[in-house]
């Protein structure tokens, strides 16, 4: 990949030309300043940096998720913000909302700098304009007044707080534990949500109507329960759901988690769940091609590449067609089922749909596929125990095609390779996934 020369790099108004510089972690730690390093990573030496994701089509411009490795092999994630406007004038109003949202606390300010020889606004993960509270919670590990009354009801005033996941500018996830008055020890996850934004009411509601369905297979399939809902500031707190993710099961243990897997897909596909939104083969379409025309708008010779996986799922995705639709997830893999030992909790309910149940099995197949790949070890036996789960899950008439969840199977790779051409990490693995689309 050719570097841009110092006209492209400081042309603002163009942050597509700007994508394939911000996408070399080497080249982005060149042009970081040495007060933007202390700003973002205080007191650490920073030893290397990888672009790892690239999410693009919102308001915010395109992001970048880079990965910081820092001395002692510790690595952190970051986030860079290509915005659409200029970046100065949105770097100022991003300040301004986190300054605000900080008033009056002792301590770290927000760690956010301006890559000014990119356009870049690199944030340190938990600094997010648009999700209430959560610099606080990041900042300082202490809960806000808004949170304080609902979160030490379940968990005490004792609390530290743990960062699971970001995504930038839409919401994040945190666990929370505390010490009760008995000291005994409680742990829950807080859900916040982008200021305003329907998705937390929406997924709540979700999960308790499914938790309801699944009141009979509660000893196999569980989800979370919901401890309270702060609608006011788009958050949701839930019990921290006790075990291991699947994902980081081996041996027998893994075998019996993808089972129990199995078996939790299969919970929600009969649970008759009512007033869902659809997911069919052309929003799925729609979502590749959005992937393919962004990497055009970039570079038009390397879009060519995917164009003969391209041509075989759009075929394929023509002939889905008589499928049942059902509730599905819509984003299931590993990581989204905690096994303990013979029970399993299915998490996540924020995209789920109603749509063909050969999609959530096609895309865990999927991702099972690249996870193997990422570790050069393919384990086809952890695709049957699914199956078997899912089997023994499921209630009578839900028949599940083998064709779909090929054709599903197949779309999911492609999405992969095709988020995974901007990761420095997993560049490589885009030909061999494009190879098992292509497969007979």
């Amino acid at each position: 990949m050719q570097y841009l020369n110092r006209h492209d790099l400081v042309d603002h108004c163009r942050p597509l030309q700007r994508v394939p510089v911000a996408m070399i972690g080497a080249r982005v730690l060149e042009c970081m300043t040495e007060s933007d390093r202390d700003l973002l990573f205080p007191g650490e030496v920073i030893r290397g940096c990888v672009a790892d994701r690239v999410h693009f089509g919102s308001k915010l411009g395109i992001v970048i998720e880079y990965v910081f490795v820092l001395e002692g092999e510790r690595s952190i994630r970051a986030f860079g913000q290509l915005p659409w406007g200029d970046p100065k004038a949105t770097f100022d109003k991003a300040m301004a909302k986190l300054e605000a949202g900080l008033s009056g606390r002792v301590g770290t300010g927000p760690r956010i700098a301006l890559v000014g020889r990119l356009g870049l606004i690199l944030r340190a993960a938990g600094f997010d304009e648009r999700i209430d509270d959560l610099a606080a919670l990041t900042a300082y590990g202490t809960l806000t007044e808004a949170l304080a009354p609902e979160i030490e009801r379940f968990c005490g005033d004792r609390v530290a707080i743990e960062l699971l996941s970001h995504r930038l500018g839409k919401r994040a996830v945190l666990r929370i534990s505390g010490a009760q008055d008995a000291g005994e020890t409680t742990r829950a996850i807080l859900k916040l949500y982008k200021r305003g934004t329907p998705v937390a009411a929406t997924a709540a509601s979700t999960q308790r109507k499914l938790a309801e369905r699944l009141s009979n297979d509660v000893a196999v399939v569980r989800v979370p329960t919901i401890l309270a809902e702060l609608t006011e500031r788009s958050a949701v707190l839930m019990a921290d759901a006790p075990g291991a993710s699947l994902r980081s099961l081996i041996g027998v243990q893994r075998e019996r988690g993808m089972q129990s897997a199995g078996h939790c897909i299969a919970a929600l596909h009969s649970s008759r769940l009512g007033d869902i939104d659809p997911y069919t083969p052309s929003h799925e379409w729609d979502l590749l091609s959005n992937w393919i025309t962004f990497i055009a708008e970039i570079s038009q010779r390397q879009s060519a590449i995917f164009s003969r996986a391209l041509a075989r799922v759009r075929a394929d995705l023509c002939e889905v067609g008589g499928s049942m639709m059902v509730p599905i997830h819509r984003d299931f893999h590993e990581h989204q089922v905690i096994c303990n030992g013979a029970s399993a909790t299915l998490i996540d309910f924020d995209t789920i749909r109603l749509g063909d149940p050969a999609q959530d099995i096609g895309n865990f197949l999927a991702h099972l596929h690249f996870a193997d790949l990422q570790a050069d070890a393919l384990r086809v036996e952890c695709a049957d125990a699914l199956l078997d789960g899912y089997r023994l899950g499921a209630r009578a008439g839900l028949d599940v095609s083998q064709r779909n969840i090929d054709t599903h199977r197949r779309a999911t790779l492609l999405r992969l390779a095709l988020m995974n051409w901007f990761s420095e990490r997993y560049r490589h693995l885009v030909e061999p996934l494009l190879d098992e689309v292509n497969a007979p």
